[in-house]
């Protein structure tokens, strides 16, 4: 309405003028009397002008609430499940996009911010963890490599004593 019916009121007020003002110097004894008046109709374009205006504020106001809730909620979410790199850059796009003046996206950078330090933080203790468990694993299997030989050679010892006892037992028995 702004760009398209408004300007064409303006246009048709403006040719209103311009015929009253060229009547009013044409007429020399005869004062024109225009209903609705030239400048009543000037200040209800003016008005309409101020409502479009504010119509257009609030909706603009309104969509960046709106951004900003959205966004909001994809925080909670990334708070509380897994996330990915591609996922706070996408919030991060959308912040963009938001007025940088506004506190609420003040707040929603900063809380972007502390999700990607947390991931940071998170990558770094989860590698750790990863080296740590790789290591034990190491230490796992040299304990085993070096207890395998000690343990066949203390199995093969318990065959012979068990052997020995069997034999033991057997010529006890052949004796009676």
């Amino acid at each position: 309405m702004l760009n398209q019916q408004l300007p064409s009121l303006q246009a048709q007020l403006q040719f209103l003028q311009a015929k009253d003002d060229e009547a009013k110097r044409i007429r020399i004894h005869v004062a024109r009397m225009s209903q609705p008046s030239i400048e009543t109709l000037t200040e209800q374009l003016n008005d309409i002008y101020v409502l479009v205006k504010e119509r257009l504020d609030n909706l603009s106001k309104a969509e960046k609430q709106e951004k900003a809730m959205i966004i909001k909620m994809e925080l909670e979410k990334l708070r509380t499940e897994p996330y990915d790199e591609e996922e706070l850059m996408k919030i991060e796009e959308q912040l963009q996009q938001l007025p940088v003046e506004d506190e609420n996206t003040q707040i929603l950078a900063i809380e972007v911010q502390k999700l990607r330090a947390d991931k940071v933080e998170h990558d770094a203790v989860k590698k750790e963890i990863e080296m740590k468990l790789a290591e034990l694993l190491n230490r796992m299997n040299v304990i085993r490599t070096n207890l395998s030989p000690i343990m066949e050679e203390k199995e093969s010892e318990k065959g012979r004593n068990i052997d020995e006892q069997i034999n033991a037992f057997e010529s006890a028995l052949n004796e009676t």
